[in-house]
């Protein structure tokens, strides 16, 4: 079984922008034009974080595969 996680929320504000996730995948804890900056950011609260970048676009891709 595979968890998915609804991020188009993200592209309203954050289009382009790197973002610093809270544990729970979906808070938005500090974001910023380069990586670097989110991670700092986000290294000053408290708790856990992963970064994304947020596409600039919501553009569809579907792959094949032979």
């Amino acid at each position: 079984m595979t968890n998915s996680v609804d991020w188009t929320h993200l592209s309203q504000n954050y289009r382009g922008k790197w973002v610093a996730l809270a544990e729970d995948d979906t808070t938005v804890i500090a974001a910023g034009d380069t990586a670097k900056e989110a991670h700092e950011a986000a290294a000053k609260k408290s708790g856990r974080h992963f970064l994304y970048q947020v596409p600039q676009t919501l553009d569809l891709f579907v792959g094949y595969a032979i």
